[in-house]
């Protein structure tokens, strides 16, 4: 069957409307269902937090060991070392310091820098493997005492 508007005195008009309105029948449910709200997604943990950072910096998963966790006036510094999954030390060899690490220029450790918030532990800085440590940038430029530094 073939349609022709040549003969339809209401012109191409209405057919664009004919096809606009069985595009609208044809449409899923969800598609005009109202939007359903989302269930608000807890922060991630400090942990969580700690093993994303290792696992970007690193390139491969790695577990955070924490030796030093210091709370003082609404932050938190902690540092540590990274460790394979089964608990031994981590092997720098396989991950993207691996140069670096042949080169002895990697540190076997950790720091992070968290904000204490309603909502929990906010990370704001973090590095590993470096052997300059920037905490002394981090005391300026987020006027740190001096004490949430020491072991």
């Amino acid at each position: 069957m073939t349609i022709s508007t040549r003969d339809d005195k209401r012109g191409p008009g209405r057919w664009a409307a004919l096809a606009l309105v069985l595009g609208l029948v044809g449409c899923q449910p969800e598609v005009l269902a109202p939007a359903k709200t989302a269930e608000p997604v807890p922060a991630p943990t400090m942990s969580e937090q700690l093993a994303a950072s290792l696992e970007a910096e690193l390139g491969r998963k790695a577990v955070p060991a924490i030796r030093l966790d210091n709370r003082l006036e609404g932050w938190r510094f902690i540092c540590g070392r990274p460790e394979e999954l089964t608990g031994d030390a981590f092997d720098y060899g396989s991950s993207r310091l691996a140069e670096a690490a042949a080169e002895g220029l990697v540190d076997d450790s950790f720091c992070a820098l968290f904000e204490t918030t309603s909502d929990g532990d906010r990370l704001r800085e973090f590095f590993v493997g470096s052997t300059d440590t920037p905490v002394f940038d981090w005391m300026e430029r987020y006027e740190l005492p001096g004490d949430i530094f020491s072991e």
